[in-house]
């Protein structure tokens, strides 16, 4: 018996929306659409991991009507089997001295809340050193940068595999260089690996992680895990979205 390929779907919501409303002009909604039928059409003869549709909130205080349509539109999706719904996160920005909110992220990329660069499985010195080389010269992503008690932290956590590790990074000055760049440089330990400690999201957020597991919930509840190597984690970090680092300018 022959094996059949294995698939997963990703539906850029904002351009899918666009499509369809070209090609069937107001003859069909999203709400109208038959996914699943959709989907069974373009995976025949191959097997289904999962499907990803990713797509911006509406602000509910510019139009109430509009968002509550979406809304009912995101509880379909819901339904559907093996299929999640991500939506691209809002982010805050200070503009001539005003604090507004706007979409992270409403493209082909998809936004992250979080960078993980470490664990046992890819926090060996090589993969700290991958990792620098991309942000060499660039700055993580605002929406890493928080406050707490007066100080500002970061959601881009480097960890180093072993005790070795850490203290060959330090002699070759890579904590300060990390730092620098705007990560925080931990002390060797599981951390965001399986949320360990304080290092845990008990919200939905989606992670960029170097870790080797992804399952649900394993970085906190409700928390999703996209795993990648650590340049391109690294480059998440700098974008805040999932891209391709070979499109990276580095700066060595």
């Amino acid at each position: 018996m022959v094996n059949s390929e294995r698939v997963m779907i990703f539906i850029d919501g904002s351009n899918f929306y666009h499509i369809l409303k070209d090609y069937f002009g107001n003859s069909k909604t999203l709400m109208d659409f038959n996914f699943e039928l959709f989907i069974k059409n373009i995976t025949e003869g191959k097997s289904l991991i999962r499907t990803y549709y990713y797509t911006a909130p509406l602000d509910k205080n510019k139009d109430e009507r509009t968002y509550s349509k979406q809304q009912k539109f995101f509880e379909k999706l819901k339904k559907l089997p093996n299929f999640d719904l991500i939506l691209c996160r809002m982010q805050k920005k200070r503009i001539d001295g005003e604090e507004i909110y706007e979409v992270k992220e409403d493209d082909i990329h998809i936004a992250v809340d979080m960078v993980f660069i470490g664990s046992c499985t890819n926090g060996r010195i090589s993969d700290l050193e991958n990792a620098l080389q991309v942000l060499r010269g660039h700055k993580v992503h605002d929406s890493f940068r928080y406050q707490e008690n007066g100080e500002w932290r970061s959601r881009v956590l480097v960890v180093p595999g072993s005790e070795s590790v850490r203290d060959e990074a330090i002699r070759n000055g890579w904590d300060k260089e990390f730092r620098e760049y705007g990560a925080e440089f931990r002390d060797v330990g599981c951390s965001l690996c399986l949320g360990m400690n304080t290092d845990r999201e008990n919200k939905e957020v989606l992670i960029a992680s170097t870790s080797n597991r992804n399952f649900a919930n394993r970085q906190g509840d409700g928390a999703k895990t996209v795993l990648m190597s650590p340049s391109m984690a690294a480059y998440a970090a700098i974008q805040g979205k999932i891209g391709d680092v070979r499109e990276h300018n580095y700066r060595n």
